[in-house]
């Protein structure tokens, strides 16, 4: 076993380094000065000056003290070890792709780099839709330029069926539990796109930045959007509403601009959604529906903000006739 010794200065006083420093290199210019000026005019060379230089030193030493000078010895004694730190830059510390397994797709990614052991997670789907990618950018890169012909479009197109046939040979039988919607109580799921131009629901929707991530998300408390925040911005408003009985709703929507009111009536999945309300400005009221109570379903909003005021909310009557926002 090998000891390795590392030495260094520290500097543990009163006083930082520079401050020593300049202290002393101060008072030690004025002994000097003035112990010198005394003895010029009783003492020869070297004594004249050699006694002003002994005390000029003293009192830097004395000074330099107050730095509390240490000399640390560090004693190192056989082969260091390694840790190994990740950071999580997601925002998320549950990130599951349902698109892609049933497992967290960190442990995927874990596994890829080597951190751990194979196995660990099934990476059938994972690998069939990086076969998938790449059979696509091969197709598109086949099919792009002047040069193309019928025999380069076929061969292209009889090696991406290729390629779909393996994948579907290799993900045959397999069975991905998707997860259930997480549904929490009292909130609702607010995104912000910013910069789209335009006071129409359409102009937001057919806007390729909705498709990509929000500019902004949070969570709110009731379908009440915040009031007169900015100018061309889309938002959508989503989660889950549970009926306190059972009976015919009447909702009713206010907005300025244009907003959409989508219920999934008797499901909780955002693609069995239907339009229930348009408006462009105001408040307007919808027809009865009829909900069970204490039974989940999908609601949601779309907004759309030109210019002006800016505001959406949604209220609805009870079978009992109270009223609530």
């Amino acid at each position: 076993m090998t000891t390795e010794r590392q030495t260094s200065l520290l500097f543990a006083g009163d006083l930082a380094l520079w401050q020593g420093i300049l202290l002393a290199a101060v008072l030690g210019t004025l002994v000097w000065l003035l112990y010198r000026r005394e003895v010029l005019r009783g003492l020869q060379r070297p004594l004249n000056w050699l006694l002003p230089l002994l005390r000029t030193v003293a009192i830097v030493l004395l000074l330099f003290t107050l730095t509390g000078p240490v000399l640390h010895h560090r004693d190192q004694i056989g082969q260091l070890g390694r840790i190994l730190l990740f950071i999580d830059g997601s925002k998320s510390m549950s990130v599951d792709d349902a698109q892609m397994m049933p497992g967290p797709r960190k442990l995927l990614v874990a596994q890829e780099n080597g951190w751990l052991p194979e196995g660990t997670v099934d990476t059938t789907l994972a690998e069939a839709a990086d076969s998938i990618a790449t059979a696509q950018g091969k197709l598109a890169a086949s099919l792009r330029g002047s040069k193309l012909t019928v025999e380069t479009f076929l061969n292209a197109r009889a090696q991406f069926k290729d390629t779909l046939e393996e994948v579907r040979s290799q993900t045959q039988g397999l069975v991905v539990q998707m997860p259930e919607p997480e549904i929490r109580e009292g909130v609702l799921y607010r995104e912000v796109w910013e910069g789209i131009p335009g006071d129409r629901v359409q102009q937001l929707t057919a806007n390729k930045k909705f498709k990509e991530e929000p500019d902004s998300t949070e969570y709110i408390s009731a379908l009440d959007a915040p009031r007169n925040v900015g100018d061309n911005y889309g938002q959508r408003i989503s989660g889950y509403l549970i009926a306190p009985l059972t009976g015919e709703y009447q909702f009713k929507l206010t907005t300025d601009d244009e907003s959409v009111l989508f219920l999934a009536t008797n499901s909780t999945s955002p693609g069995a959604k239907k339009e229930i309300l348009r408006s462009s400005f105001g408040t307007i009221p919808s027809k009865t529906i009829a909900l069970k109570a204490e039974t989940p379903i999908y609601v949601e909003v779309l907004m759309k903000e030109g210019h002006g005021e800016d505001y959406v909310s949604v209220g609805w009557t009870l079978p009992n006739g109270e009223e609530e926002n």
